[in-house]
């Protein structure tokens, strides 16, 4: 199975595990073992084994409720900076250029979407800093979920798909870090907030 395709893959499973999942896993499962990928055919096994319902409040809990493990990549680089819109708009702007549309009412640094546009990218395209940048998030995210998470497989095949990105995730003290690096910008909002 090519780089590509595992990519592609990793994207679908990645995604919110809507009501046709169970299909999606049967499918890639039946192309998995004909090619005999057992990286990809063990983060298929691993989320395959969880009833659909089960899996649904997993990926919420884990994806949607806790920002250490959260699916946005400038989330886990700038928090709630300001430069985290103009990230946005950089992104925004990569993926028009290579003529890539996000899914309606997601944000350009959805995981799922840019793995998908890492494995569709125009030949020649230079992405290395975007791929070394996933590489660092998804290996942040890998090292947050349980040894028994049905998703840890799936970053396993993710950090395999990725370039190899040494990253500590320890500051000076030995303490984990889990804030995002650059602070939150809280100065000088356009509107005072107040709560009657």
């Amino acid at each position: 199975m090519t780089l590509q395709e595992r990519l592609k893959i990793a994207s679908v499973l990645l995604a919110y595990p809507e009501k046709y999942f169970s299909e999606f896993i049967e499918e890639i499962d039946t192309s998995c073992k004909e090619t005999e990928d057992d990286r990809v055919l063990a983060a298929v096994d691993a989320l395959a084994r969880v009833p659909t319902s089960e899996l649904l409040r997993c990926y919420v809990a884990t994806f949607d409720m806790q920002e250490s493990t959260a699916l946005y990549l400038t989330a886990h680089e700038l928090g709630d900076s300001r430069e985290r819109g103009d990230a946005l708009l950089r992104l925004q702007a990569l993926l028009q250029s290579a003529a890539f549309e996000p899914l309606e009412g997601e944000l350009p640094d959805y995981l799922p979407l840019l793995l998908e546009f890492i494995a569709e990218k125009p030949i020649g395209m230079p992405t290395d800093d975007l791929e070394s940048r996933l590489a660092v998030v998804c290996q942040t995210i890998y090292e947050q979920l349980d040894e028994k998470h049905p998703y840890r497989k799936l970053f396993e095949l993710i950090r395999d798909c990725l370039p190899n990105v040494l990253i500590s995730l320890q500051d000076d003290s030995g303490s984990n870090r889990s804030k995002p690096v650059v602070e939150t910008d809280l100065d000088n909002l356009p509107y005072p907030l107040g709560y009657d």
